[in-house]
Formats: C-alpha cells, sequence, structure tokens
C-alpha cells in the first residue's frame, strides 16, 4: 500500500469516525453535521472556484444568507417551503444536466457567468443539503440516509477498484480523464447489488424494481460525480480544496451524493 493510499484509508477512517458518532445522536444533531458540510462547500466554492477572500463582503453575504436559510429550514412550520426547495433542487439539477451535455466547450463568456452568479453560491449549497437534512427527519429517516451514503460509497470505490484493475476505455476523457468504462459498470453492478440487498435487510422491501431504481439512481451518482469534474475543469481546478488528505475537498466527496438526494428522496416519498 503507497503513501498516498495509506492516507486516502486514514481519513476515509476518519470521516466514517464522525459520521457513526453524529449517528448515534438525535436526527436534529444529524441535520447540523450536514449544514456544517453545506457551509464548507460554500467555502470552497467561494475560496477556490471563485477567488474570493473570507474577508471580503461578498464571502460574508453569502455565509449570513445560508445561515439564515438553515435557521428557516428549523423554524419554519411551512410544508411548501420544504417542497418548493426540493422542487428546486430537482430544477438545479435539470439545468446541471444540461450544462454537462449541452456545454462543449470551454467560454470565457460562460465562465464570466458562472463568477456572476456568486452571490447564489450560498443557495446552491443549502438546496441539496436541505434535501438530505429533511430525508432524516423522515420516518426510518437514519436508514434511508445511511443508504443514500452507501449507494453512492459503494458506487464510488467499486468504480475506483473495476476502473485500476480493469480499465482499458475512457468513460468521457474531456470531462473526467481517470474515469473509465469498466470502472462505471463496476460501480453501477456493485452499488446496485449491495444496495438492493441493503434496502431487503433493513426496510423489508424486496421487490425486483427496487434493483432497477438503484441502477437508476447510481447512474445519476456518476452524472453528478462527471458534472462536478466538468465544473472544475471550467475553473482549472483538479481538487475542490485540500482539506481532506488523499481525498481532496468536501465537495470532491459529496458531488454524486448531492445530486443524487433529491431523486432519491422521491423515491421514498
Amino acid at each position: 500500500m503507497n503513501s498516498n493510499t495509506k492516507k486516502r484509508v486514514l481519513s476515509a477512517s476518519i470521516l466514517v469516525a464522525i459520521l457513526a458518532f453524529f449517528l448515534f445522536l438525535s436526527p436534529f444533531y444529524l441535520q447540523i453535521l450536514i449544514f456544517i458540510v453545506g457551509i464548507l462547500i460554500s467555502d470552497e466554492l467561494m475560496t477556490n472556484f471563485f477567488k474570493l477572500t473570507r474577508e471580503s463582503k461578498e464571502y460574508k453575504i453569502v455565509i449570513a444568507s445560508y445561515i439564515a436559510l438553515v435557521l428557516f429550514h428549523f423554524f419554519s412550520k411551512s410544508e411548501s417551503f420544504h417542497d418548493v426547495l426540493i422542487g428546486l433542487n430537482l430544477a438545479v439539477n435539470v439545468y446541471l444536466l444540461a450544462f454537462l451535455f449541452g456545454v462543449r466547450k470551454p467560454t470565457f463568456l460562460l465562465l464570466k457567468k458562472f463568477k456572476r452568479q456568486h452571490y447564489f453560491i450560498g443557495l446552491f449549497s443549502f438546496i441539496p443539503a436541505h434535501t438530505i437534512a429533511t430525508i432524516v427527519t423522515k420516518p426510518n429517516g437514519k436508514i434511508y440516509f445511511i443508504g443514500l451514503l452507501l449507494m453512492c460509497a459503494l458506487a464510488d470505490i467499486a468504480a475506483w477498484f473495476f476502473g485500476k484493475k480493469f480499465g482499458k476505455n475512457k468513460l468521457w476523457p474531456s470531462v473526467s480523464p481517470k474515469k473509465t468504462v469498466e470502472g462505471a459498470i463496476g460501480g453501477i453492478v456493485v452499488g446496485t447489488l449491495g444496495m438492493t440487498w441493503y434496502w431487503k435487510f433493513f426496510t423489508g422491501m424486496n421487490q425486483g424494481y427496487w434493483s432497477f431504481i438503484f441502477l437508476s439512481l447510481i447512474i445519476l451518482a456518476i452524472l453528478g460525480d462527471l458534472i462536478q469534474s466538468k465544473i472544475k475543469r471550467r475553473f482549472a481546478l483538479k481538487d475542490s480544496s485540500t482539506l481532506i488528505p488523499g481525498h481532496g475537498g468536501i465537495y470532491d466527496r459529496t458531488d454524486s451524493i448531492l445530486f443524487a438526494a433529491p431523486f432519491f428522496y422521491l423515491v421514498i416519498s
């Protein structure tokens, strides 16, 4: 095991330990953890993508707006507010899919338009965090939450393993040079089988169509990963940050989870 792999394993073990600790607490504290992750993603986007300093007016406005939205999440009793945000989450994902498949060449104008939207970074980070936090509050919410994380983690780990061992054909070189077709297939198969077993064991639902649902969700999670890779390429970045040794940033580790979350919410609802 080389030094980078050891670093990745150690970092992943620490993250799993932190998550396990919060899973033993009430859903309220788990939601707090989710929103902390969201604010860290906002920080990465502002400081590394948009090159804003933490002392800048723009940075402070984004953080303040994010915190205001979090407080509204906890204190609002309006179901329609939560429904609108989840609908907005789906709409943003459709926009991101259009960006992934529709924008072929990097252009100065596109990057300029992106950078004009920095005031919306807080909302961009909050919307998927809100969706995941809402999943946690449902009956059996922790089981669903672990399922969402497990689904994306299994697919990601299997894709890395199969890509490293058997990868020969590039999946989408212009977007993510390291990803391979073999890795993607391995991730989809292992993730689907693992989630089908998890779902049957913890929820008792073992109808055959669940495998098809998880297969579809894992494909969406992979697309979320590719979207983030394409955004990083537009901003000439390798990682969203260096916060997690061997893994990059928080956004690098959560991109597929954030993208799959609203679709997963529709399934469990």
